[in-house]
């Protein structure tokens, strides 16, 4: 009994280390071609986006989502996206208005950024999800 006793935390903190695999930042970002540079805020992917095709980048909205999410739905700057699973294989749907802009899995790594988007705005602008699992994540 005195052993199971001692087990029972250890399976705990096992199960909680499962229950939150990581934090997971979402930035909405404007592209243009502009010629403003790349907004302080995303300083740590510079060197990534720079490769793009756009002379400008603004992020509009940033939030963090725990992951796994369960049916998580964050707003950022208008644009809905809803999330779910895990970083191995997590389902997101971005929204605009009601209106679907995208649908997919995807598999992150942690500290490797993802960009989904190159949504046209009505100004001639272009908008990407940058999504990016914190290092500490496993």
């Amino acid at each position: 009994m005195t052993q199971l006793l001692k087990t029972i935390p250890v399976v705990m903190l096992l199960l909680a280390g499962i229950a939150t695999a990581g934090t997971m930042s979402v930035r909405l970002v404007e592209c243009s071609n502009g010629g403003g540079g790349i907004d302080g805020g995303l300083a740590d992917i510079g060197t990534i986006i720079a490769t793009l095709p756009f002379t400008q980048y603004s992020q509009l909205d940033a939030t963090a989502v725990d992951l796994p999410a369960a049916n998580i739905a964050v707003t950022l700057a208008g644009y809905e996206m809803n999330c779910n699973g895990g970083q191995k294989s997590l389902s997101i749907a971005l929204f605009h208005g009601g209106r679907p802009l995208l649908t997919t899995t995807a598999s992150l790594k942690p500290g490797k950024p993802l960009i989904l988007g190159g949504f046209p705005t009505a100004d001639g602008s272009k908008i990407m999800l940058v999504l990016t699992l914190s290092e500490s994540a496993e």
